[in-house]
């Protein structure tokens, strides 16, 4: 039983460390110009 206590907070805590982080147009913020080769400002 603790074993398997232990294992899902492992698989918790690694999940969380694999997220990808928010992009800044996924959040709103406004970019100004245009986008370049490769979507690069």
């Amino acid at each position: 039983m603790k074993r398997a206590i232990v294992l899902l907070i492992l698989i918790f805590n690694f999940s969380f460390a694999f997220a990808q982080k928010p992009r800044a147009r996924d959040l709103g913020l406004p970019f100004s110009g245009t986008t370049g080769p490769y979507n690069a400002i």
